[in-house]
C-alpha cells in the first residue's frame, strides 16, 4: 500500500470510519451554543429526521482566499514553530459563516493528495455517512437538537441511485453499521453525538465535542480523536447544505496510533512530515509549540430511510505494493530521535 492511498483512507476522517465515544451525552442538562439548558425531555421532542451525506470533501483554500472551518484556538494568529504573535496571520472564514482566525491546516494539505477519491466513494456507495437530527420543533430556530452520526452500508445486492448531478439521490434505504452503536446490532444507543445543539435563522450548529472514531486501514483499525470539533449545516425538512465539521488532530496521538500498528509502523517518518509541517493548534500554552494539526470538511445531504442494523463487512484485502516505499524516503521520525513530538503530546486531562 503507498502512501497516497493510506491518505485517501486517512482523509476519510469520519466517514469510512467507526465511531468509538460520544462527544456529548444526554445524561442531564447542557448548553447550547446559545447558553439554553438542552435536556434529554427536549431532546426527546420534536421529530427526528435522517440525513446520509452525498456531498463530501477535505476543506480546500477558497479563490477569495477563505476557507470552511472554525477558529479552533480562539485567536487569531499562528503562534508556533518559531512564529510569534502577528507574524503569520490565519484565513478568514469561507461564507456562510465567515468568522476571522479560521484553522484548517490540515484540509488543503490532505486534499492536494487524495484528490476526489473521497467523493467517488460516496458516489460509489463505498463511504456512506449518516446523521440524525432529533427534538426538531422547527428548522427556522430551535434552541435544543441532538445530532447522532451512524456509519452506513448498501443493502445487500443493492446499488446506489444518483441523481441529476451524479450524486446519492434522496428517498433510499441504507442498512446501519452496527459498531455505530454501543449497545451494537440492537441499535439504539449512538456512539458518536452532538447532545446539545442549536438552530439559529436555519442552520444547526454543535460543539465543540471530541469526535472519536476509528479508521479501517490494512484490516486493522486505527483510532482517532477529532479534538473540539464543531458542527455546522443549514437544515430543511429534506437537505443539509453548506456543512462543515472541524477540530483538530493531536500530532502525538495519531503518529502513536500509527506506531502502534506493524502493518502502518513504515509510515511514521511520512506521517509526521506531514503533521509536524501542518501543526498550527497550540494545545498546552507552551511557546511557539504547536501540537495539533487543524483540519475541516465540507458536506451535504439528503434525505433517507434507515434500514436493518448489521455487523460490519469484511474489510477489503490490502491492494498490492506499487513499489513506493512507505516511509517516501523519510527516516522515521524525519527529525530526532524523540521524532520532534512532545513526549506529553499536550493531551489534555483525562485523556
Amino acid at each position: 500500500m503507498n502512501f497516497k492511498k493510506l491518505l485517501v483512507c486517512a482523509g476519510l476522517i469520519g466517514v469510512s470510519a467507526v465511531g468509538v465515544g460520544c462527544g456529548d451525552d444526554d445524561a442531564g442538562p447542557t448548553a447550547d451554543a446559545g447558553g439554553t439548558a438542552c435536556t434529554a425531555a427536549m431532546l426527546a421532542s420534536g421529530t427526528s429526521h435522517l440525513y446520509v451525506v452525498n456531498v463530501l470533501s477535505l476543506s480546500d483554500i477558497e479563490d477569495d482566499g477563505t476557507t470552511a472551518g472554525f477558529n479552533v484556538d480562539g485567536d487569531s494568529v499562528v503562534m508556533c514553530n518559531g512564529l510569534t504573535a502577528g507574524d503569520d496571520a490565519e484565513l478568514n472564514g469561507a461564507a456562510p459563516d465567515n468568522g476571522t482566525g479560521i484553522d484548517n491546516a490540515l484540509g488543503p494539505a490532505l486534499r492536494s493528495i487524495v484528490g476526489s477519491s473521497i467523493q467517488d466513494g460516496v458516489d460509489e456507495g463505498d463511504v456512506l455517512l449518516m446523521l440524525e437530527v432529533r427534538g426538531v420543533d422547527s428548522f427556522t430556530n430551535d434552541s435544543c437538537v441532538g445530532v447522532n452520526f451512524f456509519i452506513g452500508a448498501l443493502p445487500p445486492g443493492a446499488t446506489p441511485t444518483l441523481d441529476g448531478a451524479g450524486r446519492l439521490a434522496a428517498g433510499q434505504t441504507f442498512d446501519i453499521i452496527s459498531t455505530s452503536f454501543s449497545d451494537g446490532i440492537a441499535g439504539t444507543m449512538p456512539r458518536i453525538q452532538f447532545g446539545s445543539a442549536s438552530i439559529v435563522g436555519g442552520r444547526l450548529r454543535g460543539g465543540p465535542a471530541d469526535f472519536p472514531l476509528s479508521l479501517s486501514l490494512l484490516r486493522v483499525s486505527l483510532t482517532l480523536t477529532i479534538r473540539d470539533a464543531q458542527l455546522r449545516f443549514n437544515i430543511t425538512e429534506s437537505t443539509i447544505g453548506e456543512g462543515r465539521l472541524g477540530g483538530a488532530l493531536n500530532t502525538e496521538e495519531v503518529v502513536t496510533a500509527v506506531r502502534a500498528i506493524p502493518s502502518l509502523s513504515g509510515f511514521v517518518g511520512t506521517v509526521m512530515m506531514v503533521l509536524n509541517n501542518s501543526a498550527d493548534i497550540d494545545e498546552n500554552g507552551s511557546p511557539n509549540s504547536c501540537e495539533a494539526g487543524s483540519i475541516a470538511l465540507k458536506l451535504d445531504g439528503v434525505t433517507t430511510t434507515r434500514g436493518d442494523v448489521v455487523d460490519p463487512p469484511d474489510p477489503p484485502p490490502p491492494p498490492p505494493d506499487a513499489g513506493v516505499r512507505p516511509d517516501a524516503g523519510v527516516r522515521d521520525g524525519g527529525t530526532p530521535s524523540d521524532g520532534g513530538v512532545r513526549t506529553d503530546g499536550g493531551a489534555r486531562d483525562g485523556a
